[in-house]
């Protein structure tokens, strides 16, 4: 049976296919990564030319680079090392984006990826198969009983928001396991 789920405008199993492909194997980062880019690509819409602003080396560019247009090569991509799993993605002519960032407390409702992004767990001791499953939870489905939180910065202050899916046939990646702010152009820290 096929999964339902799709990522960046693919069926979830030729948006693994890809990842492998292009990045050597099924890397649980660029699994998120994924994800993160998919949300970040619904709030800014499919059809706008944007760039990219990456904060970390690892995996997040490769993630950039098979679901965007944005690459190093074409200056569409900034990558800055802060060690912070995060991307932003925004408008050029507007400059208004959404920056998208895994939520470390979040990601405790799902202890795989909790243990694997925090290197709790060997390689040995969480299987590939299981963390991607556990990937898949927590990235692949918002309803009422699990809220998707997203957030917007007004001024000084900060509103949560939750919302469902909206479309049963094609559900919202991970805001619950992926903190979402606005951004002007360029990247927000935590």
């Amino acid at each position: 049976m096929q999964n339902p789920l799709t990522v960046c405008g693919r069926p979830y199993e030729d948006f693994l296919s890809t990842i492998q492909r292009f990045h050597g194997w099924i890397a649980p980062g660029v699994v998120i990564g994924g994800l993160m880019v998919d949300l970040a690509q619904e709030h800014i819409g499919p059809d706008v030319e944007a760039d990219a602003i990456i904060e970390t080396t690892r995996c997040l560019p490769d993630a950039i680079q098979l679901f965007t247009p944005c690459t190093y090569g074409n200056g569409w991509m900034k990558v800055v090392d802060w060690d912070k799993f995060a991307l932003t993605l925004y408008n050029k002519k507007t400059l208004e984006g959404i920056r998208i960032w895994l939520d470390i407390e979040k990601s405790r409702r799902f202890p795989d990826v909790y243990n694997w992004y925090m290197r709790l767990a060997s390689k040995e001791a969480l299987p590939l198969d299981i963390l991607l499953k556990s990937i898949e939870e927590a990235g692949g489905m918002c309803s009422p009983l699990f809220p998707c939180g997203s957030s917007s910065t007004m001024g000084n202050r900060r509103r949560e928001r939750s919302r469902s899916a909206p479309n049963a046939a094609r559900p919202i990646p991970p805001a619950r396991a992926i903190g979402v702010s606005p951004a002007k152009g360029r990247a927000i820290t935590n």
